[in-house]
């Protein structure tokens, strides 16, 4: 058996988390039945995830292991892996190298284990500089494919633009100020359910990416994915799919006056079929490296030994293109379908959060009360000059 074991989580959504089960799901799909288990002390833990995951089993209590068992622990939980016996083979996840970096400040080695896998080359570089005699394994991400084009670019709304409150937030009001100067329609959202993601992401050409340091830079895989123009940071993991100028625009991580430059020329000078080109090469990227396919055979060649059906690169592929995965419909369930009153009052507290995070910046209420103003005036002098030009010819 393997088992992914996960740390206390906080009650949102967590693109680690997300990973680890997915692991799992490609593992038991490929083995067609369960070789892989999440240990989570969260018993609310499916209520944070996107979908269901109904292929994956979660124990709430530590199993008790046998030699043949292999363990899995992202890089939060470094310092807990020598408690366990010395004759599991035993891989840390590394899912943000930042986070492998701070880990690492206190202690002179790594624990005994048996590799390292990690989610993108960028990271896996990273680690085979620093530790070159641990073996490191590089598993692609898999991007749900309810995250495409369903409105194309040019019938988006013009100079349309994204933004995530989610890292890095002191960059949006030097990015406000700019934008200022032009017209536009600005959209900041935060811990938004997949389907209504999607929506978010076909109504704008532009999708900000500010996330730095990443793993793997999921929500810019997922613009991309959708037919977004994506403007900013890579975070060092998004390098892995982000091409400057190929597919997306890329700033070094933290300079804003460079992302405001590469703003400023999406926005006024790039002509529409250059960002037109930009999303399809963009689309192709993310469509054809970060499926369930690809995550599957990288998998299957780490754990073979623990799946007990034979595969070929041609017979995933077989399995894969052939199988329609009813499991996988998205949903975002709420935290209180499953919990009691301590849940509620968890919840409560969470959307209240949610809530004063969007609220908090005067300069961004003040900003959309600007937009809105300046929008009706030029929506009323539109009118006026209608009206005067059918007064003339009359």
């Amino acid at each position: 058996m393997i088992y992914i074991y996960l740390p206390y989580v906080p009650i949102a959504p967590i693109g680690g988390v997300q990973t680890l089960f997915d692991y799992a799901e490609r593992l038991n799909e490929l083995a067609q039945t369960t070789v892989a288990t999440i240990v989570s002390p969260a018993r609310y833990i499916r209520s944070i995830l996107p979908r269901p995951y109904p292929l994956v089993s979660v124990l709430h209590t530590s199993p008790k292991l046998t030699s043949t068992d292999i363990l899995l622990f992202p890089e939060v939980l470094l310092a807990n892996i020598n408690n366990y016996p010395k004759e599991n083979k035993k891989y840390l996840v590394v899912l943000n190298w930042k986070y492998l970096d701070i880990a690492m400040r206190n202690r002179s080695a790594l624990p005994d284990i048996t590799g390292i896998i990690t989610n993108c080359h960028f990271t896996a570089n990273q680690i085979n500089k620093n530790y070159p005699s641990v073996p490191t394994i590089a598993i692609p991400h898999t991007i749900d494919p309810l995250f495409k084009e369903h409105i194309p670019y040019k019938k988006r709304p013009s100079d349309s633009i994204l933004l995530m409150n989610r890292k890095n937030t002191h960059h949006i009001p030097g990015i406000l100020e700019f934008l200022e100067q032009s017209h536009h329609q600005v959209t900041l959202i935060n811990n938004v359910p997949p389907q209504q993601l999607v929506k978010q992401y076909n109504n704008h050409r532009i999708f900000i990416n500010l996330g730095y340091p990443e793993g793997f830079c999921r929500p810019a895989a997922e613009a991309m994915a959708s037919g977004c123009v994506v403007v900013g940071f890579t975070g060092g993991g998004g390098s892995d799919f982000m091409k400057h100028r190929k597919n997306c625009f890329i700033a070094p991580d933290g300079d804003e006056k460079e992302l405001i430059r590469l703003l400023h020329f999406v926005l006024n000078e790039a002509s529409i079929e250059e960002l037109t080109d930009i999303t399809t090469q963009a689309k192709d990227i993310i469509r054809t490296g970060y499926t369930d396919e690809t995550q599957a055979w990288a998998l299957y060649k780490l754990f073979s030994s623990q799946i007990p059906v034979t595969y070929t690169k041609q017979s995933i592929h077989a399995l894969y293109a052939h199988t329609k995965k009813k499991h996988k419909k998205s949903g975002h369930k709420p935290l209180y379908t499953r919990m009691g009153k301590n849940a509620l009052e968890l919840q409560l507290y969470y959307e209240r959060q949610k809530y004063k995070e969007l609220t908090s910046s005067k300069f961004f209420v003040l900003w959309q009360k600007y937009c809105s103003a300046r929008s009706g005036l030029t929506k009323t002098l539109a009118s006026w000059k209608e009206r005067s030009l059918e007064f003339l010819k009359t």
